[in-house]
């Protein structure tokens, strides 16, 4: 089988007449007829839009050679199993934001809560056992940075995990626009 015989069966394929191919790729009815008669051979541009227009591959329209599906298979697959990745560091990197994010809070009101147990303390009349009184403000110091000890690791993993999630926001936005163009 040549190159005339295989635009003749992929023509006949899609029930289309000479007329109707030359009117789908922009040539004349003479031209197909020619073609098909293996009077003349398409120039690049004609095969490039024949593979186009049917479907196929110029190695088929040239020399015969069927495409494999194969790999196409194993390309589908691996897109699947990229975006499970992508969703799963998505999944990731949410809980790791929402996670650090509410431990924050919770060591924010385990302070206020100390706070006011203190205070509360104070206006009863209870006073500390201890023999060495401290001013209020240093006690106030000691207790939050004894605090914050808690809190570097939280909030590194929360502006971490926050900045990724953005990066990855603003990296599929610009994947998406140069999709489209």
């Amino acid at each position: 089988m040549n190159i005339a015989d295989r635009i003749q069966l992929l023509r006949k394929q899609k029930g289309l007449s000479q007329e109707q191919l030359a009117d789908e790729i922009n040539v004349s009815r003479q031209l197909i007829s020619k073609w098909e008669n293996e009077q003349a051979i398409p120039d690049v541009e004609r095969i490039i839009i024949l593979s186009d227009y049917f479907g196929t591959t110029t190695d088929y329209l040239l020399k015969g050679i069927e495409p494999i599906v194969e790999k196409e298979v194993k390309k589908s697959s691996s897109v699947t199993e990229n975006q499970i990745r992508s969703i799963l560091l998505d999944v990731f990197l949410w809980l790791c934001f929402i996670c650090s994010g509410s431990y924050l809070v919770y060591i924010f009101s385990l302070a206020r809560s100390i706070d006011q147990v203190q205070k509360n303390m104070n206006d009863i009349g209870f006073s500390s056992s201890s023999s060495v009184q401290t001013a209020p403000g240093l006690q106030y110091i000691l207790k939050w940075s004894a605090a914050a000890a808690y809190w570097y690791p939280a909030w590194i993993i929360l502006f971490v995990s926050g900045g990724l999630i953005i990066f990855r926001f603003i990296k599929r936005r610009k994947l998406a626009k140069m999709k489209t163009v």
